[in-house]
C-alpha cells in the first residue's frame, strides 16, 4: 500500500460490448421522449399515445415525421396561478400536446410496451445507442450537469423510482 499513486482509477461501470438492438436512432430517440414526456392511455383497445412539452418541441416533431407517425398538434395555453401555495414568478410558457393516432400509437407500443421502466431491449444497446436513449431521456426529462456539461459526465434526471432504478441498472452497463 505504500508504494500506491494516491491517484487511482476506480471502475464504477463496465463497457458494452453489445452489437446492439435493431431499431432506428429514431425509434431508440422517441422512446427516451415518452419514457419521460409521453403519457399512454386505452380507450378499449385503442391506445392513444401523447407527448406533452413546454420546452422546444422540434425533435419530437422531427422524430414522428422521420418515422411516419400520424397525429395531431395542439398548443394549451395553461393558466397556472398558484404552484403550491404560490404564486409563480413568471407566467407559464405554453404546451404543446402531440396526440398519436391509435395505429401510430399500436406502431411505437411494439417498441415500447409500457412506461415506468426502460424496455428490456435497451439493456442489449451498444455505447453508440445507449448514448441517442439516454440523450433524448435528459431532453425530455432533466440535465446535463457537473463541471463541464459538454463531457456529459452526470445527468440529473426526474422520474419514478422504478424508471430511475432501470435507467440506472442500463447506465451501468454502458
Amino acid at each position: 500500500a505504500e508504494n500506491l499513486s494516491s491517484r487511482i482509477a476506480v471502475p464504477v461501470c463496465g463497457e458494452s460490448t453489445s452489437p446492439g438492438v435493431r431499431l432506428s436512432d429514431d425509434q431508440i430517440a422517441l422512446t427516451g421522449w415518452l419514457l419521460t414526456d409521453g403519457h399512454i392511455a386505452w380507450k378499449g383497445n385503442s391506445p392513444k399515445i401523447t407527448f406533452y412539452q413546454s420546452k422546444d418541441g422540434t425533435e419530437i416533431n422531427r422524430l414522428l415525421s422521420a418515422l411516419n407517425l400520424s397525429h395531431k398538434v395542439r398548443v394549451r395555453k395553461r393558466n397556472i396561478q398558484f404552484v403550491a401555495g404560490r404564486k409563480p414568478a413568471s407566467p407559464p410558457l405554453d404546451a404543446t400536446e402531440w396526440s398519436l393516432h391509435a395505429k401510430s400509437s399500436r406502431k411505437v407500443l411494439s417498441w415500447v410496451p409500457r412506461k415506468g421502466v426502460l424496455p428490456d431491449w435497451a439493456f442489449q444497446l451498444n455505447a453508440r445507442q445507449f448514448s441517442i436513449l439516454i440523450d433524448s431521456i435528459v431532453a425530455g426529462d432533466g440535465t446535463w450537469d457537473g463541471a463541464d456539461k459538454t463531457l456529459k459526465n452526470v445527468a440529473v434526471v426526474h422520474g419514478t423510482s422504478g424508471f430511475l432504478s432501470s435507467l440506472q441498472a442500463a447506465a451501468v452497463m454502458h
